[in-house]
């Protein structure tokens, strides 16, 4: 893979299907699950925030709040993704919450471009911190032994 890499927002009808390449690709290379499995990535955008647009406007399928606007999250989850891709084109890293909690962060990442894991982080203090009294609050998920463990 080219060492040239650059960072960009997630455009949804380019970037969702070259993510699940990005796991699969990394899957054997990490030598196991140490991304998001391809379930999870699945679960979140067509389950998590289909659930919380509905959820906001309906308990049981009875209206709460119908004098508010829907929470649609959606919009909000794909601005917020992070994408570093190589020159030619291939993601190597994602930066990303599940929109479960304010503040959460995961990295997909391929093995052989964790140097970038100081400029992730930046973007994720940057563009996922849940923001209060003028400070970001920042929970990301690592994994055990990773070299991340020691930055983060």
């Amino acid at each position: 893979m080219s060492k040239i890499v650059t960072l960009r927002r997630y455009v949804p009808e380019r970037d969702y299907m070259r993510i699940r390449e990005l796991i699969i690709e990394t899957f054997p290379l990490h030598g196991g699950p140490f991304n998001w499995l391809i379930d999870r990535w699945n679960f979140c955008r067509f389950h998590v925030l289909p659930l919380h647009r509905y959820y906001s406007t309906n308990y049981f399928s009875v209206p709460t709040r119908p004098h508010m606007d829907h929470r649609d999250d959606l919009p909000l989850w794909q601005d917020s993704i992070g994408i570093w891709e190589t020159a030619e084109g291939g993601i190597l890293g994602v930066a990303h919450s599940e929109n479960e909690e304010p503040g959460e962060a995961w990295i997909e990442i391929h093995p052989d471009y964790k140097y970038l894991y100081p400029e992730i982080i930046d973007y994720i203090e940057e563009n996922l911190a849940d923001r209060a009294n003028g400070f970001g609050f920042v929970k990301l998920y690592v994994n055990d032994g990773d070299e991340l463990e020691e930055i983060a």
